[in-house]
């Protein structure tokens, strides 16, 4: 017989442990005071269902007294709500170190701004410390047995322009040779999922992949033709800038939101980890590498098909060529433990990478100095001065105009949000990092493709 004293005490020790659904417990008292039901199998029951919400409840995502030590690149030409947003999120739980580059700047209240480098420790990743488009990256081919002019005249221009229009596919635009995607190879190395995350979310990503293969998306994305000047020569070039598309958009955006719901965080957060030890971050890890595959066979391809449609137009010395590629928005597992790089280019010792500018300047080709106070990382770009909405209010004549008027590019696409003026001055950013990397080349843009604007104002 369960007494009205021994129900409240029952009551009390569940509302206590934060069980909410009792019902199965009273029916089972009933059965006990109408004899069909033993005693000691409330009390069994009882326990059991405070021991299930013990292991269910969330431990609390707590912050670290005070950030984690880590080097400002250029402090001087970064805006003070990055720095403090680097504050914040070197508080992160497992942060160990980081770096700030010069490129850096605010992408929202708290969160890990562009340009940021942050160590972890190696059983703990965090997704949105990677950010939406994993494997954003740049491809450099030069062509070294073709050299080009300093002033391309406008048949040169136009045929390039043409090839850009053609062969590219920008936003939304959907690669139509969706074959292009299977004769890749990323097929056969499709990691095998452990977790159902893991298996809804590669579902998805494989059902985008074909036709965002060997695309470029919007804002800062762009394909170009230029040429590559080591002072000795002029080469002529093609340099892209992108992602991993969708593929990359879904893995973060489905994996930020599960890292978040293992945790009590407070409201607001956007951070949160992930162990890499369990199946679900063992996912996560195989995934993020699978859309760096995807990102980097994308850029490849685009390049093959502009080299095809070129040797059909006459440019027969293609064949002797050298590439460089150079990836952010990833995390590498180091010695030092997950190196996560939003806005930030690895640049190990003795190893060339890039780094781009604006539609107008010109892209730094690098040797990395293999920095440790950086973790052997150096800027992503120049970094933004005016964020796109300022930017859009801030310059409103046409920005191919005055990219033509004032660096002799021809823009395809592209709008005010990316006007140069947006943009702090490569040389500024350079000079700032002199301990990061070592310039050896240029590449010089002369026709620029990037997708048209998708702030809904004039499109070309």
């Amino acid at each position: 017989m369960i007494t009205k004293e021994q129900k409240e005490e029952i009551h009390r020790r569940m509302k206590g442990a934060g069980v909410k659904k009792m019902g199965e417990v009273f029916n089972l008292i009933n059965a006990v005071n109408q004899g069909h039901a033993d005693e000691g199998d409330v009390w069994a029951l009882v326990d059991d269902l405070i021991d299930q919400q013990v292991k269910a409840r969330k431990s609390p995502l707590t912050m670290q007294p005070k950030p984690a030590p880590y080097v400002i690149k250029g402090e001087k030409i970064i805006a003070n709500n990055a720095v403090e947003d680097m504050n914040f999120v070197m508080s992160n739980p497992f942060v160990m170190g980081g770096a700030l580059m010069p490129d850096a700047h605010r992408v929202a209240p708290n969160a890990m701004p562009v340009g940021g480098v942050v160590v972890t420790h190696p059983d703990w990743i965090y997704p949105s410390f990677v950010g939406a488009d994993i494997s954003c990256s740049l491809l450099l081919t030069t062509f070294t047995n073709e050299s080009v002019d300093e002033h391309w005249d406008k048949a040169m221009i136009d045929q390039f322009a043409y090839l850009l229009r053609q062969y590219t596919y920008f936003g939304r635009a959907m690669n139509p040779h969706q074959g292009q995607f299977n004769q890749s190879g990323l097929l056969d190395v499709v990691p095998q999922m452990q977790s159902p995350i893991g298996k809804m979310v590669l579902k998805s990503a494989l059902g985008s992949a074909p036709t965002d293969f060997a695309t470029s998306g919007d804002g800062n994305h762009f394909v170009e033709f230029g040429y590559v000047d080591n002072g000795k020569t002029r080469q002529l070039a093609i340099l892209s800038h992108f992602g991993s598309r969708y593929v990359g958009a879904v893995i973060a955006k489905e994996y930020e939101k599960y890292a978040l719901e293992q945790w009590d965080c407070p409201k607001g957060t956007y951070d949160a980890p992930i162990n890499v030890n369990t199946p679900e971050g063992a996912d996560y890890v195989a995934l993020m590498n699978w859309a760096g595959m995807f990102a980097e066979q994308s850029h490849r391809q685009v390049h093959k098909n502009l080299m095809y449609a070129m040797y059909d137009r006459g440019y027969r010395k293609l064949e002797e060529q050298t590439q460089v590629y150079s990836r952010h928005n990833f995390a590498w597992l180091t010695s030092d433990g997950w190196v996560h790089r939003k806005g930030a280019t690895p640049t190990p010792a003795g190893e060339l990478a890039i780094i781009p500018a604006t539609m107008g300047d010109r892209t730094q080709v690098v040797l990395g100095l293999g920095n440790p106070e950086s973790y052997g990382s150096a800027s992503h770009g120049a970094g933004r001065v005016y964020s796109r909405g300022q930017a859009l209010q801030q310059f409103k004549g046409d920005t191919a105009q005055y990219v033509l008027a004032n660096y002799g590019v021809t823009l395809i696409g592209g709008g005010a949000d990316e006007h140069p003026l947006a943009y702090k001055k490569i040389a500024d950013v350079m000079k700032h990092q002199a301990d990061c990397v070592k310039p050896v080349a240029e590449f010089v843009p002369k026709v620029v493709r990037m997708a048209d604007p998708r702030f809904g104002y004039g499109k070309r």
